[in-house]
């Protein structure tokens, strides 16, 4: 169950890191996705800026759909921005992913420190 929760979490944060990437360079994203949805969603709802939010029943990922129409945005699209500027949003999911990891093995080391100097382990 941890297992699930933990998996669950990366991949929130995941889509997170390419929803804050685009963002910044002004791409617009039409729908975030947790988990599959083939058939049907188990949640749906739209929001003000037109950002579609569903939940998938299918728990294999989750994904982010940006606007590629540049006729009718055209200069929101990611079709329209420049190369380096599409390859960090592409990235920065897995960025995001690398700064957990990372996070996680400082705080894990931490707190072993804090674990040994607490009860003195003269073993280690």
């Amino acid at each position: 169950m941890i297992s699930l929760i933990i998996f669950i979490v990366s991949l929130v944060l995941h889509e997170i890191g390419h929803c804050l990437a685009a963002y910044v360079f002004g791409v617009k994203i039409n729908k975030f996705t947790l988990f599959f949805d083939p058939f049907f969603s188990l949640f749906k709802t739209r929001c003000k800026n037109g950002l579609q939010f569903s939940i998938g029943w299918l728990p294999f990922g989750a994904y982010v759909l940006f606007e590629d129409d540049e006729v009718k945005f055209p200069n929101q699209s990611i079709t329209s921005k420049e190369p380096w500027k599409c390859i960090f949003i592409y990235l920065a999911g897995i960025l995001i992913n690398f700064i957990i990891c990372y996070v996680c093995c400082f705080n894990y080391r931490n707190s072993w420190n804090i674990i040994k100097y607490l009860f003195w382990l003269p073993c280690m």
